[in-house]
C-alpha cells in the first residue's frame, strides 16, 4: 500500500488564490439609521462628557504634549487627558469628508468617505 505524502491534496503555494481583480469598493447604500436620531445625540452628548470630565488615559508622553498644545488638559501624574467639549466640536468640524488610505502600491489606495 503506498503511503501518501503530507502534502498531497494541498494546493501549491505558487497556486495561490484565486481572486477578482481589484478595484475601488463603493458602498452603493445610503447610511443605515440604526437609532432615532435624539437617541444618537444622546449618545454623542455623553461621549462628550466623558471625555470632559473623566478624560482617558494617553500612555504616549509625546501625544500628551501635542494635546495640551491644541487645548487639552492633561494630567502628568496619572496620565489622563481631559478634553473640553468646544475642542472637540472644533476638530470634529475640521475632519475632512473624504480621505485616501494609501497602499504601498499607489495604484491600489483605496478612498474613504463621500459619495
Amino acid at each position: 500500500m503506498a503511503r501518501r505524502g503530507r502534502k498531497s491534496g494541498r494546493r501549491s503555494a505558487a497556486a495561490g488564490i484565486r481572486q477578482l481583480p481589484w478595484r475601488q469598493p463603493v458602498n452603493p447604500y445610503p447610511p443605515a439609521e440604526i437609532l432615532p436620531a435624539d437617541d444618537l445625540e444622546r449618545i454623542h452628548e455623553t461621549s462628550l462628557d466623558l471625555l470632559e470630565n473623566q478624560g482617558m488615559r494617553v500612555l504616549h508622553e509625546e501625544s500628551r504634549r501635542l494635546l495640551a498644545a491644541a487645548g487639552a488638559e492633561v494630567d502628568e501624574t496619572s496620565e489622563t487627558v481631559r478634553f473640553d467639549r468646544h475642542l472637540v466640536m472644533e476638530q470634529l468640524r475640521q475632519a475632512p469628508p473624504e480621505f485616501t488610505l494609501h497602499a504601498r502600491n499607489p495604484a491600489k489606495n483605496i478612498r474613504i468617505g463621500g459619495r
